[in-house]
């Protein structure tokens, strides 16, 4: 199913629309990111599941998994080790959301999933001069806002401005 998008729409407005549209057509989600990001990407597969029956993963919420990961192969690779494990590959979708753009772990996972061709959606602050940016099929660059409080506020709208958008779609689809 296409999203169709309205005629005049600003940069973040054009990201939002093809991150939809890669998540509509995603056989699988998963979703990663640290600390508050963590929390929104629990937050946000939540959410996907809930308003649009999307089949979404977050690669947060395994604490001992993630401990084990991180003990035992360090924390630059719990979200990689995970994306591996459960064998990520074309038709699905790593969403990563991050305030900085340049968290190792997350940068790791997004480029393992381009590796194995899913697509990488980033939310994430450091502007798209960031390491993750290279790895992102779509960047929504969150880098205007100047502190972490303030681009997790962001990333929580443009989750729910996705999310909203998808409902809309899964409401239409299942009439």
């Amino acid at each position: 199913m296409k999203y169709e998008p309205v005629k005049e729409q600003t940069e973040l407005e054009k990201q939002v629309e093809s991150a939809i549209n890669l998540i509509m057509d995603a056989e699988q989600i998963y979703l990663c990111g640290n600390g508050g990001s963590a929390a929104l990407a629990d937050h946000f597969c939540t959410d996907l599941m809930k308003f649009g029956g999307i089949k979404a993963i977050s690669l947060c919420s395994n604490t001992a998994l993630i401990t084990m990961i991180a003990n035992d192969y360090g924390y630059e690779h719990v979200f990689s080790f995970q994306l591996q494990c459960l064998n990520i590959e074309r038709g699905e979708v790593l969403i990563c959301l991050t305030t900085s753009g340049k968290s190792e772990n997350i940068i790791n996972a997004a480029e393992y999933a381009l590796k194995n061709k899913a697509f990488v959606i980033s939310i994430a602050g450091g502007g798209d001069r960031s390491e993750l940016s290279k790895y992102s099929t779509v960047f929504i660059d969150l880098s205007e806002y100047s502190n972490t409080m303030d681009i997790e506020d962001e990333q929580i709208r443009v989750a729910h401005k996705i999310t909203r958008k998808i409902a809309k779609l899964y409401k239409e689809f299942w009439r």
